[in-house]
């Protein structure tokens, strides 16, 4: 399911899908947003009914930085 976790739409297993419905559009508008702003987003899961963890990573305004 990791591979598609970022689709449009995309659905999960059957006993998931039932119980709290698909993916959505979320993680795939997330991704967009993250992508145009030059960033990159990842997910990790150790396996099922294990949870997953999301990274994100963007580029800090040069404004913002401290020397």
């Amino acid at each position: 399911m990791i591979a598609k976790v970022f689709g449009a739409f995309e659905q999960g297993d059957g006993d998931i899908v039932k119980q709290f419905g698909g993916l959505g559009l979320g993680l795939a508008i997330s991704k967009a947003i993250i992508d145009a702003h030059g960033g990159l987003i990842a997910v990790h899961s150790d396996g099922k009914n294990l949870g997953s963890t999301f990274t994100v990573r963007l580029r800090l305004s040069h404004a913002l930085r401290t020397e």
